[in-house]
């Protein structure tokens, strides 16, 4: 990975995660992404079972069956560029450009751009934070991806895809809540988004 700052928006250099290959081999999947993890609701925990997070090859848990540390913190997170992230660790266990895991309403998400992911450009798995301004560039699959509970909101997306992707189901907004043994989990995702353009 390569951290860049060379392009300033409102007067800011941002920060640019970016692959380690040279100017013009640089593709995506050539390393893992970025990811934010905290102790938040997710709905596929249980009494005393956290989440283990997707993509990665040693066991990082996140996540909460209570509402307890809904307002945490995960940190800040403005004005960054990902850039050509994503690696597929098995089949439906891969990280993207963006992984939220369970983020606090705390945790602040604001103008980050995520381009060239092979897989999502964000992903937020369970999680009550809020993000606005984000840019999803050419991703190979969702540009928004929201999962297992999350009840943040959204504001001021924007989103572009290739003509044609690797993913044969990809999409500007995918919204799952999840099932287990026949049952819907709860709580469902209910993910707010407003003043986009996908």
């Amino acid at each position: 990975i390569t951290v860049e700052g060379n392009l300033f928006i409102d007067g800011m250099a941002p920060i640019v995660f970016t692959s380690a290959k040279p100017v013009g081999m640089r593709r995506p999947g050539d390393w893992g992404g970025v990811l934010l993890m905290g102790n938040a609701r997710n709905n596929k925990a249980t009494e005393g079972y956290r989440v283990p997070v997707e993509g990665l090859a040693h066991i990082e848990c996140h996540g909460w069956h209570t509402d307890k540390f809904n307002d945490e913190t995960s940190g800040d997170l403005e004005y960054v560029r990902i850039e050509y992230a994503s690696r597929q660790l098995s089949m439906d266990s891969e990280t993207n450009g963006l992984t939220l895991a369970s983020c606090g309403s705390g945790t602040k998400l604001s103008h980050v751009m995520v381009s060239g992911s092979a897989d999502d450009c964000f992903e937020w798995f369970g999680g009550t934070m809020n993000a606005d301004h984000l840019i999803a560039l050419n991703c190979e699959d969702d540009m928004f991806d929201a999962d297992d509970g999350f009840s943040g909101n959204l504001q001021f997306l924007f989103g572009r895809q290739f003509g044609t992707t690797t993913e044969s189901d990809s999409s500007g907004f995918e919204i799952d809540t999840g099932i287990r043994q026949s049952v819907v989990l709860t709580p469902n995702t209910a993910a707010s988004s407003s003043n986009f353009t996908i």
